[in-house]
């Protein structure tokens, strides 16, 4: 999901426009860093618990909380709270997809695919920053920060939206034969 996000290629300068001083900004990437990695674990247990779909569905409206945040809110604070949701959330998708992944390729006995489909999923990611930056440049041109912000808060309820639509099968024991 974070390869369709306006917002990515932006919000460094957001903050330093916003007002924010580099010592601010350096503040919330540690605040995100350290949310994500304290997070981790106990919302991969959570993901592990509960429904995957659901996991990812939750964390597409969490990272579209973060952005409201930060589009409604822009400040330090808002900007912080933003980031606290994003590594939280972020931390409950790290390893859903993959196990969505995993899991649905298990049920056809194709689990052996597993790297090259991740790889695939990953390759398509990366390409997708390209076009990604040119709409949020256009966007930005358009409506600055706030219609940047907006749309990247669409584009995390629609990547939610499909999520729910992802197939679920039950997870597998854990073997790869």
């Amino acid at each position: 999901m974070s390869c369709v996000i306006p917002l990515y290629p932006l919000y460094a300068l957001l903050f330093a426009d916003t007002g924010l001083s580099d010592a601010d900004i350096s503040v919330l990437f540690v605040i995100w860093s350290g949310v994500g990695i304290v997070a981790e674990v106990p919302m991969g247990a959570v993901a592990d618990r509960f429904s995957r779909r659901q996991a990812m569905v939750a964390a597409g409206a969490g990272q579209a909380a973060g952005y409201v945040l930060w589009t409604a809110w822009p400040g330090f604070a808002g900007f912080a709270l933003g980031f606290v949701l994003w590594g939280l959330f972020g931390a409950l998708a790290s390893g859903t997809l993959q196990a969505l992944v995993y899991d649905g390729l298990a049920a056809v006995g194709a689990q052996r695919r597993y790297p090259a489909v991740l790889g695939r999923i990953r390759a398509a990611e990366l390409l997708a920053q390209l076009p990604n930056a040119a709409a949020a440049t256009a966007l930005f041109a358009a409506g600055g920060y706030r219609l940047v912000g907006w749309v990247s808060v669409g584009m995390c309820l629609c990547a939610a939206a499909l999520a729910s639509r992802l197939p679920e099968t039950a997870p597998t024991d854990g073997d790869d034969d």
